[in-house]
């Protein structure tokens, strides 16, 4: 019995050896594969991408390629991560296929960043306020929400910007429903080309968060 024991417990002891896997660093694989692996991890998760590209500075720069960043919503890369080179680069991808929301992102995107108000007119009012109250509306889910650059555009944008509309005499602003920052889409039919544009900054700088999931 003894014996038995003894020799049993010896296989067990050498099955557990051979279901130890040996570890494989990701860095010693081509680097085509490293990139399709970043990919495969971006498109699973955003926080996982991250993390992975801390692990070492090979690692970091293979993931900072543009092309890595194919798997990921531009929006989330520009707004959330400050990669603004990046992610301004994949929103414009989405517009040129004619994406009615990417459209809307990049023409306010170019106008709060750089002050780029030329793709604005490829829009009516009507349209314009319709797809926006669509990408604002969008539950993008929850955790880190907008880097600096963004937060900093909005309170030069209620400081400088903000006070534009109140002086207007198109505005009656003095009514309580009129205040910019809990304005309601359906308003500003009648607002000068100036105050419109104003107003649905407001509302992108209001409604707009780029929230992703970090879990």
């Amino acid at each position: 019995m003894e014996l038995g024991g003894g020799s049993s417990n010896k296989i067990k002891g050498k099955a557990s050896e051979g279901n130890i896997m040996e570890q494989f660093p990701v860095t010693a694989l081509p680097e085509d594969i490293q990139a399709y692996v970043a990919e495969c991890v971006a498109a699973n998760s955003v926080a996982d991408l991250y993390r992975l590209r801390a692990t070492c500075k090979s690692m970091k720069e293979l993931i900072d390629r543009a092309g890595i960043y194919a798997a990921l919503d531009g929006v989330h890369v520009f707004y959330t991560f400050d990669l603004q080179d990046e992610g301004l680069a994949l929103i414009k991808r989405a517009a040129d296929a004619g994406f009615e929301c990417a459209l809307y992102t990049y023409a306010m995107t170019l106008k709060v960043f750089w002050d780029n108000e030329e793709h604005f007119s490829g829009f009516t009012r009507e349209s314009f306020e319709r797809i926006g109250k669509i990408v604002r509306s969008i539950e993008w889910g929850c955790g880190k929400s907008h880097a600096v650059a963004f937060l900093v555009k909005t309170y030069e944008f209620i400081s400088k910007v903000m006070p534009l509309f109140y002086n207007c005499q198109c505005t009656p602003w003095l009514e309580r429903n009129w205040d910019l920052w809990h304005i309601k889409d359906n308003k500003g039919k009648n607002l000068c080309d100036r105050c419109f544009w104003i107003k649905e900054l407001g509302l992108f700088y209001r409604d707009f968060k780029p929230i992703i999931y970090l879990f």
